[in-house]
Parts: structure tokens; sequence; C-alpha cells
């Protein structure tokens, strides 16, 4: 039996997948394809979020594999099949066979950068509100004299603001084919993640941007295929 590459238990935590920040945005900057592998090939995935808890790892196995199915691809989450622990290859193999899993996906963590972002006060922008037309035909606050539209000028110019750590994390995945251990995908993607955001949310423009770029690729049968 084709044993798992020994690396893939080993390889570095995803759990800045679940930090923080739905709303950061996501690019996938390189992907790669076996230019041999015959297109449509892998019908069946098997999915393995490498995670520092079990609730990170099946936030992220669930949502990717969603979404995959969304699209018409067969999946499976790792832990559903082989537990919550440290993979073993050998255990892990035999459950891709007994479920038809032709292929294996891995994601992990490859570079981790906190950036602290100042963010000003909310400025009180009519224009934003009502265009152009002059705000005294609205009754806008502030706007009765010029006293009043200077104490909203101070009061905006002296307010304070706040900053955050944000994250910016680089991922990697790989796909491999499961009959004879062979790399046959690969992404580098990049999220930046807001420390305001919710937790879970934020795998998700990764996955889906991941989901797009496979799919594209044409390496994984989809429904309709």
């Amino acid at each position: 039996m084709k044993r798992l590459p020994g690396y893939l238990s080993l390889a570095a935590p995803i759990a800045a997948l679940l930090v923080a920040g739905c709303g950061g945005a996501t690019r996938t900057t390189q992907v790669w394809t076996d230019p041999r592998v015959e297109p449509n090939s892998l019908r069946k995935l098997m999915v393995i979020g490498i995670g520092t808890t079990p609730t990170i790892r099946r936030i992220f196995e669930d949502r990717f594999v969603a979404a995959l199915q969304a699209q018409g691809v067969s999946a499976e989450p790792s832990y559903r099949l082989v537990g919550d622990g440290n993979l073993d290859s050998a255990r892990t193999s035999a459950e891709m066979h007994r479920t038809g899993c032709d292929g294996v996906f891995v994601t992990r963590v490859v570079d981790r950068k906190t950036v602290r972002a100042y963010y000003p006060a909310t400025p009180l922008y009519p224009a934003a509100f009502y265009g152009w037309s002059p705000p005294y035909r609205h009754g806008w606050p502030g706007y009765d004299d010029w006293y009043g539209y200077y104490r909203l000028g101070y009061a905006y110019a002296t307010a304070p603001g706040y900053t955050l750590d944000n994250q910016v994390i680089s991922f990697e995945t790989t796909l491999y084919r499961v009959a004879d251990g062979a790399l046959v995908w690969s992404a580098l993607s990049e999220e930046w993640r807001e420390q305001s955001d919710l937790q879970g949310d934020e795998v998700d423009p990764l996955v889906r941007q991941l989901v797009g770029a496979l799919l594209n690729s044409k390496v994984v049968t989809a429904r309709g295929e």
C-alpha cells in the first residue's frame, strides 16, 4: 500500500486560519499544475487541515469540503475518517483507499506577519449620505452656523483613533495523487486578516479562491464533466 509522504504529519500548523479576519483581502499569487496530469483525473478528495486544535482543523476541513461539494467535487474531511489527532500515514492511506479518495489536499501556513494599523475616527461627511447637494437642505447637524460647523470639525480633528494588530498570512496548498503519491497541483495564497473579524468566517475567502483555482486547472472531476 502506498504511504503518505512523511512530512505531511510534520507540516507547520495552520492555526492562523482561525485567528481573525473575514473582512481582509485574499489573493492567490501562484498556481502550478503538473503538465503531465490527465485532466479531470481525480474524482474524490480528502481534505487535511493542519491545526493546533481539533476545532481549528474541523472548521477548516468542513468549509473546504462544503465549497468543493457546492461545485460538484466529491470530498471528505479527514477528521471524520481518522479522528482529531496527529495523522498516521498507514491508517490515513487505508481510509483514502476504503472511501475511494484518489487525491489528498493539504494546506499549511508558510509565513505570518503582524501589521499594526492605525484607524482614524470616522469622518462626518455629508456627501457620503446626500451626494453633493448642500447639507443645509437636509438639516444636517452642525451646519446651522459657522460655529456649529467649526465645532463639528474640531470634534473630528481631536477624536482619537485606534490601532489593531492585523495579520498577513501566507499559505501553501498542495494536492497529491493517492495512487503514486505524486504532487499534481499546488497554490500559494496570501490573506490580510483583521483583528475584529469573526472566528471561522475568515477561512471562506481563502477556500473560495483555492476551489476556483483548482477548477480552472481542470485537475478534478466536477459534476457534469
